[in-house]
């Protein structure tokens, strides 16, 4: 699939991990934020999983909640990659 948005070729599972560590966030706290198990997280970091189309969308949510750039290259890719699947499945 392409990249639409430019992410400097960094995993997601780094850019959750540097974006946790620059808000001081743990998975337990996200976790609980975003309302998924702490072991998803874990999945999520260690680059075994990717967050589904409706987590990632609360995750970007959150994280622009939290005064997270909303132009951040990776919440940009987060929402246009939802977008084109939520509209390819209809």
């Amino acid at each position: 699939m392409i990249d639409y948005v430019n992410t400097k070729e960094k995993s997601f599972a780094d850019w959750l991990s540097q974006t946790m560590t620059d808000n001081e966030l743990n998975a337990s706290q996200l976790s609980r934020a975003i309302e998924v198990n702490r072991s998803t997280i874990s999945l999520w970091l260690s680059g075994k999983r990717l967050p589904s189309c409706s987590l990632r969308v609360r995750l970007a949510e959150y994280l622009s909640g939290l005064g997270i750039d909303a132009f951040n290259p990776m919440i940009r890719e987060i929402l246009w990659r939802v977008h084109v699947s939520e509209w390819r499945a209809s």
